[in-house]
């Protein structure tokens, strides 16, 4: 699939959550750059259009760890789960600084237009597993956005969260390509 098809691949799977506002945060991402933009700068999508190809990648993984969960859901968890890197990233490094944990601004920004449902926004809140703990993040630029212990408590309580991290792990370890 070319880039074009994927983008309205996209596009397609995020109207057909038929979420009010949802039409409007797509011309929002479009505007900003969503479709080009980087997922970062050394790792995983480090290239033009590599936070589209890393979230479409995510989706394929959670319709293989989450086969019965609603397509609706799966749409909204992996292409919006890293919306706040729109326009984060310049060929020098950061193009702005973020005050909070890139989860928790991408759930702002999301909250702003369309409405979750609390699984989803725990998804995407908890997306990055043990990586955005307070205990292990050392980047500076982003602290800690939950607790060891808060992370385990919500996995305990709803194992499918560590089906979403897994689904993002494996798509920026293993399936992502890096340039």
């Amino acid at each position: 699939m070319n880039k074009e098809e994927k983008k309205e691949q996209i596009k397609k799977l995020l109207i057909n959550t038929d979420r009010p506002g949802i039409k409007i945060l797509i011309d929002i991402l479009e505007e900003k750059g969503y479709f080009e933009n980087k997922a970062s700068l050394k790792y995983h999508g480090n290239y033009e259009g590599g936070l589209m190809d890393h979230s479409f990648n995510m989706f394929n993984e959670l319709k293989v760890f989450m086969p019965e969960e609603n397509i609706n859901t799966l749409a909204i968890i992996a292409f919006l789960h890293d919306v706040c890197k729109v326009g984060l990233y310049t060929e020098n490094g950061y193009n702005k600084e973020h005050p909070k944990g890139h989860a928790t601004l991408s759930l702002t920004m999301i909250k702003d237009l369309i409405k979750l449902t609390d699984f989803e926004e725990k998804a995407i809140k908890y997306h990055m597993g043990l990586y955005s703990t307070f205990e292990f993040n050392t980047n500076p630029w982003q602290n800690g956005e939950y607790s060891l212990k808060e992370l385990t408590n919500e996995w305990n309580k709803e194992p499918k969260l560590k089906l979403v991290h897994w689904s993002d792990d494996k798509a920026s370890q293993f399936v992502d390509i890096t340039k």
